[in-house]
């Protein structure tokens, strides 16, 4: 019995064994810049921004070697103030070869498609960002304005493309962790279309974090899309510094709430333009700016540097946020009398349109 017993445990050892070794990955990375000789590198998890692990860069390499018990979506990357290199990449059973320098990624199944995917839809922007660079210095205004419509075009038509690609490779990918992924990187997904794409799915992509995260923030975009009543909010009057509610400012009254940072480039962009609505409309409509993801003393100096004289409120929880499904600034709403919001997205010349029209309704 004790013989048996001593073979069992052995054939469970060497078990063990085989299977850390099925799990190991290798992670050849190539940095071939002097200026990060020496320097740190890192994994990040792709989704959850964590740090998993990190190494030296020395003579141009570097390696990282561990086991996984199922794939994982990772960036390498540097952690320099002046210039950084990152990749994506997945760490699955086998050897990984990144060259940070050249974007190349290679060695095992996964990697080989997500490579093929990012070399894809980087030929659909190729010169997309030269040429906004280039056409933000034309000095004639006119001629700033019917470069940046045909751009606009380009875009717009790059973006669709770029849209359809990310479908195809989710549905040949949704059952392993690269569905996650191309989830995530969908724009203009509804809570609905969600849950079809999410059919036939394996469970760690149903499951993951970061998709029941997209669900959940559709879901209160839904809650709050035009001809929804508007959600009610817990904030800081920047003024006063007191708590309040959002409701204490817009009940009963037509109501722009603009969702801002003063570290965004875009929000900043539009103050003029809530400038110009507080100017001409600020008599018969409520202006309001509600900075979020921001920090206070940031925050107090953009007011002041930009004249926003209107009323400033502050949501340092996140819950604003997240109670009207907001993932990118600015975020600029237009909310009626009787609490139903108006108008979503707005932009530029959108603005004052959606605020006429509202207030010839009332």
């Amino acid at each position: 019995m004790k013989k048996i017993t001593l073979l069992l445990c052995s054939a469970l050892l060497v078990l063990a064994a085989c299977n850390k070794h099925q799990n190991e990955y290798t992670l050849n990375g190539h940095l071939d810049d002097a200026a990060f000789e020496g320097k740190m590198v890192y994994l990040y998890d792709a989704f959850m921004g964590t740090v998993m692990d990190s190494t030296t860069i020395t003579n141009g390499v570097f390696t990282f070697k561990d086991t996984v018990s199922s794939p994982k979506m990772v960036t390498i990357r540097t952690n320099e103030e002046d210039m950084n290199y990152n990749l994506l990449a997945v760490l699955e059973p086998g050897t990984i070869y990144a060259d940070l320098v050249t974007d190349s990624l290679s060695g095992t199944a996964l990697n080989d498609v997500l490579h093929s995917f990012l070399v894809k839809e980087n030929e659909l922007g190729a010169g997309l960002e030269e040429d906004y660079y280039s056409l933000m210095m034309i000095e004639d205004e006119e001629e700033q304005k019917a470069a940046m419509q045909e751009f606009q075009v380009r875009y717009d038509e790059a973006m669709a493309e770029d849209n359809k690609l990310i479908n195809q490779y989710y549905n040949e990918n949704k059952t392993n962790i690269l569905g996650v992924y191309f989830l995530n990187n969908m724009m203009e997904v509804t809570y609905d279309q969600l849950e079809t794409l999410l059919q036939g799915a394996a469970p760690e992509v149903v499951n993951h974090p970061s998709v029941q995260m997209k669900m959940e923030m559709l879901k209160k975009l839904e809650a709050t899309r035009v001809g929804q009543p508007y959600a009610d909010i817990d904030v800081i009057d920047f003024q006063t510094g007191n708590a309040a509610k959002l409701s204490d400012y817009v009940a009963g009254k037509i109501a722009l709430v603009d969702f801002w940072a003063s570290w965004c480039r875009p929000c900043r962009g539009e103050i003029p333009n809530i400038a110009n609505i507080y100017k001409k409309y600020g008599d018969k409509i409520v202006v309001i700016s509600l900075n979020v993801w921001d920090k206070p003393e940031s925050q107090a100096e953009a007011i002041q540097e930009l004249n926003m004289n209107w009323i400033q409120l502050t949501d340092p929880t996140k819950n604003a946020t997240e109670a009207y499904g907001v993932n990118g600034i600015p975020q600029i709403i237009l909310i009626g009398a009787d609490g139903t919001i108006l108008a979503r997205d707005l932009r530029k010349e959108a603005i004052e349109e959606a605020v006429v029209n509202a207030l010839k309704g009332a």
